[in-house]
């Protein structure tokens, strides 16, 4: 039985540095996997994680790998941003953390991963270890910016 132990949420703008901020707290934190279970109202797997680093709505612990990209715009490799993601439709998503080097051939991926590893931060070859198909999203909602007109600029563009 899955618990909310927050309230609900609505999809709402977010920026990039807090939405990295959020991904590390579970990676601080070692949360294990458990599609199962909630932490902080988000279910303990790659979705809930993204979602939970998005604050995005955790209705039912977050989006799934078969939803997430219903609040997402499809984007190339060049224009990937810190809180952006790589998604494997019903499979797997990663959130996007930054490139480690200048060729874009590896990327700092946070991830909620299997049980016995949990949620982790490294680097990750593009697109995605095993040559999945992995495809870059960005979320509706995030914003370059985490000044408090950014709220206000995103909802009129």
């Amino acid at each position: 039985v899955l618990v909310a132990s927050v309230s609900v949420r609505a999809n709402q703008p977010i920026c990039r540095a807090n939405v990295i901020a959020n991904a590390k707290t579970w990676v601080a934190e070692k949360i294990p996997y458990n599609q199962g279970a909630l932490h902080d109202g988000y279910r303990e797997d790659c979705s809930g994680y993204v979602s939970m680093s998005w604050e995005a709505p955790n209705t039912g612990g977050g989006y799934t790998t078969r939803t997430i990209a219903s609040v997402c715009t499809s984007i190339t490799k060049s224009a990937l941003q810190p809180g952006d993601i790589l998604l494997d439709a019903g499979e797997h998503v990663v959130l996007f953390g930054g490139w480690t080097d200048s060729s874009q051939t590896k990327y700092i991926a946070y991830e909620e991963t299997r049980p016995g590893e949990g949620t982790v931060s490294r680097p990750t070859p593009y697109p995605y270890r095993g040559g999945k198909t992995f495809l870059p999203y960005r979320y509706n909602y995030i914003q370059d910016s985490c000044t408090s007109t950014a709220a206000t600029s995103s909802s009129s563009a």
